[in-house]
């Protein structure tokens, strides 16, 4: 394998933290899952994900203008 061809440390970090992500959220929620439901945990995980990505990948309002469609 070339290092052209080698995958690169940022797409392998991005795997290993959805990894960690899918395999921690399945052991909180295995605890909660009697105590609150299935459909309100499914509703805190999205929502606590949606907080997530919006602090990660947020857009730059400045950059946001009238004529560009988002």
């Amino acid at each position: 394998m070339s290092r052209r061809d080698a995958p690169s440390l940022g797409a392998v970090g991005a795997i290993l933290a959805a990894q960690v992500s899918i395999h921690v959220g399945a052991a909180l929620a295995k605890d909660l899952i009697g105590e609150l439901g299935a459909e309100t945990l499914a509703a805190m995980r999205t929502l606590l994900a949606a907080a997530i990505l919006l602090l990660l990948v947020r857009p730059r309002l400045s950059r946001l203008s009238g004529r560009r469609p988002v």
